[in-house]
């Protein structure tokens, strides 16, 4: 989807932080950092590398999710806050 001219600032955020989650690729980095001269060195940057992936991505997700009730209403992403119970 392409983005509309920004809304508001969290518009602005969530726009920034779908396109790091969605377009940045990593492999150049991961070429970096998974290194050794051993096959288990090399296991276990790759496991490191992959969890901080993982970490990462989630925290991304979380901070998508939470901008999406402040979104324009008219945005195809927008969602209402649900009440709290």
């Amino acid at each position: 989807m392409t983005e509309t001219r920004a809304g508001n600032k969290h518009h602005a955020e969530y726009a920034i932080l779908k396109h790091l989650r969605e377009k940045h690729n990593l492999a150049e980095l991961k070429e970096q950092m998974v290194t050794g001269n051993k096959p288990r060195d090399i296991e276990v940057a790759e496991n490191r590398f992959n969890g901080g992936c993982d970490k990462i991505l989630a925290l991304l997700d979380r901070e998508i999710n939470r901008r999406r009730s402040k979104l324009p209403a008219d945005h195809p992403d927008f969602k209402p806050k649900e009440a709290k119970a």
